[in-house]
């Protein structure tokens, strides 16, 4: 009895693990949009030369696109990176190809 416990918690530990994994990559903050349009948006380049990010008012609130587009414009402003958190473990950073919707958070680099 014991052992199927065993077993049973080290699955349980191991489905729970991969449900956690994420990459944090530091990316240098280049140009911001925020679309003043009837479907707002935000989208931000990087000056690493990674895939921008963005993000739609279907996947934000007002309350989130504000904060999203003032820590962006305040890591622009200061000189300061980014740390974006994607949803992947292991992704190479920074990521390359098409832009992508999915970073899940965002905070300014100390300095």
């Amino acid at each position: 009895m014991q052992s199927i416990l065993k077993v049973t918690f080290l699955l349980l530990l191991l489905i729970s693990a991969g449900a956690s994994a994420f990459t944090e990559c530091t990316r240098p903050v280049d140009r911001i949009w925020n679309s003043l349009t009837a479907s707002s948006s935000v989208w931000m380049t990087f000056s690493d030369g990674g895939s921008a990010i963005f993000k739609t008012e279907a996947q934000l609130t007002e309350g989130q696109m504000a904060r999203f587009v003032s820590y962006a414009l305040a890591a622009q402003a200061s000189g300061r990176n980014l740390i974006v958190r994607y949803p992947e473990n292991g992704l190479q950073c920074p990521p390359t190809g098409a832009a992508r919707n999915d970073a899940e958070g965002i905070w300014i680099t100390p300095n």
